[in-house]
């Protein structure tokens, strides 16, 4: 069962400049993103998801309605997946311990949409 778990409070189509991928120590992904608020100011932040196992980036035109409409400027925990069950198997295959992951989407005007199997994740303004 999908869930929503934020709501973002800005708007994606404000990125000033889409967002940038970072790789972090320890298996962290950061998502960086900059926009102007409604009192034009210029903010910077970023979502950085821990202990990822896994990350799919899906863009414009392959971003399909549902997408969409689950995770539009939403972080959203899509529950128990096909695609969490295949990351959480092939870890159990490789001798490695059980870990407490979840399926995250999160979707941007215009794309991407990341898919980003995970431990936990954290909204960052600087």
């Amino acid at each position: 069962m999908k869930t929503i778990i934020l709501k973002l409070p800005f708007s994606s189509s404000a990125f000033m400049n889409g967002i940038s991928f970072r790789d972090l120590p320890n298996r962290g992904t950061s998502f960086d993103f900059s926009y102007e608020n409604e009192l034009g100011e210029f903010v910077s932040g970023c979502i950085v998801f821990a202990g990822a196992v896994s990350i799919r980036i899906t863009y414009f035109p392959a971003i399909t309605g549902e997408m969409i409409v689950d995770s539009y400027d939403r972080i959203v925990d899509m529950g128990m997946t096909r695609e969490l069950i295949e990351v959480s198997a092939a870890i159990s295959k490789n001798g490695k311990r059980e870990l407490s992951l979840k399926h995250y989407r999160v979707c941007f005007d215009d794309g991407p949409c990341l898919d980003i199997i995970c431990m936990k994740f954290e909204l960052k303004a600087f």
